[in-house]
């Protein structure tokens, strides 16, 4: 099957300040960029979603070492097939997978997602982890395809607004444009849980375990 695989990060909204992008550029580079740093697959472009309003220097999120494009936030929420390049269209399908500016992804994350994605299938890991950002303590999450690190494959010509992240992963949950849903058996990826989320009530009321780091290593490295 001839594909292209997109990772697709809402990272700055019409709300987002220049605050909170300088201090989101950190986690940017000390886990997103890690994340994909370490995929045993490399065959996958980046879009990062920005909004037409906000006035800030993105140029600090690119990196030389991916495939990584700034897209407008607006046009793509309108029409998700703007990404999509005139080559694209010729493809048997289009793989797109959500990801937030602060999460870390498994190494194996691309490859599972590729080796299991079929035409018209939603397509999850059943396990992923909330890890506090000293990366001392986790949480292990149960998903049945709804999880936030969602993947969706779909014919080019049908990616739209319901085959794709657009906005919220709860819309895909939503959608009933599937046929098919596959659930990949291991921990796919990691919600960070930084600043005032890591010593939040919601966080400590989690059963958390402290990090093994050869097992941790074996994923995340």
């Amino acid at each position: 099957m001839n594909f292209k695989h997109y990772i697709i990060t809402r990272l700055a909204t019409p709300r987002s300040t220049v605050k909170w992008l300088d201090g989101r550029l950190d986690l940017f580079n000390k886990f997103y960029l890690k994340g994909l740093s370490i995929q045993k697959v490399k065959n996958f472009s980046v879009i990062l979603l920005v909004s037409d309003s906000i006035k800030y220097n993105f140029s600090q999120f690119m990196s030389n070492d991916f495939d990584i494009k700034i897209h407008s936030y607006e046009s793509f929420k309108a029409n998700p097939s703007s990404i999509l390049s005139k080559e694209d269209l010729s493809l048997d399908s289009i793989i797109s997978s959500r990801l937030d500016s602060d999460d870390l992804l498994a190494n194996h994350y691309v490859e599972n997602v590729q080796k299991h994605a079929v035409i018209n299938s939603v397509i999850d890991h059943k396990h992923y982890y909330f890890l506090d950002s000293s990366l001392h303590k986790f949480s292990l999450e149960r998903s049945n395809a709804n999880s936030m690190f969602l993947s969706t494959c779909c014919a080019p010509l049908q990616f739209n607004k319901k085959h794709c992240y657009s906005y919220s992963h709860l819309k895909l949950i939503k959608s009933r444009k599937f046929a098919h849903k596959k659930l990949i058996s291991s921990v796919g990826s990691a919600a960070i849980c930084h600043g005032p989320n890591t010593n939040s009530k919601w966080f400590r009321k989690r059963k958390t375990h402290t990090v093994n780091p050869n097992h941790f290593k074996s994923l995340f490295y």
